[in-house]
């Protein structure tokens, strides 16, 4: 229905003149079936493409849901029964829309068989993109936090004094970012959210917020920008890996029940048992909710920030795997720089999974010191020690930093 109320202001925005004779049709592939979510950006051309060929338009598939939540006298409407739609004078056009809970989404318009001049016509009115430049890239803003340092400066300072941040985890030594999501509930405004809502996301989301304006404090940025935001991280951080645990929680439930129902023992101690170790269980995780599925994946890290400057560029997460999904993320930032598709770019890198998950598959790999102390560089080195931490950086070609005055770090 949000979409539905878009395309028909839209389309109503063109007057009278220019609106079409009859109500569009809507047709829709959703992602309920396998990997459909994923192809259903394609799925839905493809299915367009079927239209223009067969002449038709098809019947929905359940005719008998209501569709109350269509404006009545809209210009969209969904078809009721199948009808044909042959080529005419006119060229067939329809749309296809993919769209994205983490806040990219993509739109195209197509046109079914334009004849040569209007082909023609339609190349020259394309946008051309210039080539790929190799005009070196400047950094124009920088932040960051660490373990032991919530700031560039005080990272720097511990680097010069030699200082370690390493200490003794329950799975072994590690360098934590302490980040308690409290310390965002005080300005829950600047970030639209509300406290209680805020303490049910993954901090990580609102530390890389804080990181995207320090970095763009002495830079500026106007709202609706088209800037993109590219983020390296892992699949999910820690809070993730956890909220993904508290939904297998009835699952550990019905495993544990049978294991001990298998030792003989009296049934009602068997329930103190399990309830007792649910109980435990659940107060040390995170609260499952609608909005869970925003802690799972990094791409809602990038829609975060383009969030809060009103960014209108391009979003995504590059997890490439470890340290390569910084080197990839970068790359993947420069890009757009290079080939001139936006100004500015926010590349931002974030690894907070220093938890149970980590350790005891890095342990088990044979990647983890057992050193107190680093010896990653050290011919004798027997692994290394893992650290946490965030950072974003604002990218902009050196001419265009240069021009406008930013400084150049």
């Amino acid at each position: 229905a949000v979409e539905a109320k878009v395309f028909d202001r839209a389309l109503k925005a063109h007057g009278e003149e220019a609106q079409p004779a009859s109500p569009v049709p809507v047709m829709s592939i959703k992602g309920n079936l396998g990997h459909a979510k994923e192809a259903s950006g394609l799925a839905n051309l493809i299915a367009l493409l079927a239209l223009f060929e067969s002449g038709a338009i098809p019947g929905p598939v359940h005719g008998d849901k209501p569709r109350s939540l269509l404006e009545p006298g809209g210009l969209i409407e969904v078809e009721k029964t199948a009808r044909p739609w042959p080529a005419g004078e006119q060229p067939r056009m329809g749309g296809v829309s993919a769209i994205a809970s983490g806040g990219q989404n993509y739109h195209a318009v197509v046109e079914d068989r334009p004849s040569p001049a209007r082909a023609q016509a339609l190349l020259r009115s394309t946008r051309r993109r210039p080539a790929r430049s190799d005009e070196p890239i400047a950094i124009v803003g920088m932040a960051g936090a660490f373990a032991d340092a919530p700031d560039l400066a005080t990272l720097w300072r511990n680097l010069l004094h030699g200082r370690r941040a390493f200490r003794r985890l329950p799975f072994g030594l590690g360098a934590p970012l302490e980040l308690d999501a409290s310390r965002f509930t005080g300005n829950a405004s600047q970030y639209d959210e509300r406290p209680a809502d805020i303490l049910r996301h993954d901090p990580l989301h609102y530390l890389l917020v804080d990181l995207a304006r320090s970095a763009a404090a002495k830079v500026s940025i106007e709202r609706g920008s088209n800037i993109p935001v590219v983020v390296s991280a892992e699949h999910c951080s820690e809070y993730g890996l956890r909220q993904v645990a508290a939904a297998r929680l009835p699952e550990i439930e019905e495993h544990l029940q049978r294991v001990l129902r298998e030792t003989g023992k009296d049934p009602k101690g068997v329930a103190r048992t399990v309830r007792a170790a649910m109980k435990r269980l659940s107060s040390d995780l995170p609260e499952l909710w609608a909005g869970s599925l925003f802690n799972l994946s990094p791409s809602f890290m990038a829609a975060r920030i383009a969030r809060a400057f009103d960014l209108t560029g391009p979003t995504c997460a590059i997890e490439a795997g470890g340290a390569a999904a910084s080197m990839g993320g970068l790359d993947v930032a420069c890009g757009r720089l290079s080939s001139r598709e936006a100004d500015a770019v926010f590349w931002a890198t974030a690894d907070m999974r220093l938890g149970v998950t980590r350790m005891a598959d890095e342990g088990a790999m044979g990647l983890l010191s057992q050193r107190d102390t680093p010896t990653v560089f050290d011919a004798a080195s027997d692994g290394y020690l893992p650290g946490e931490g965030a950072t974003v950086c604002l990218l902009r070609r050196l001419s265009d930093a240069r021009e406008r005055g930013e400084p150049v770090l």
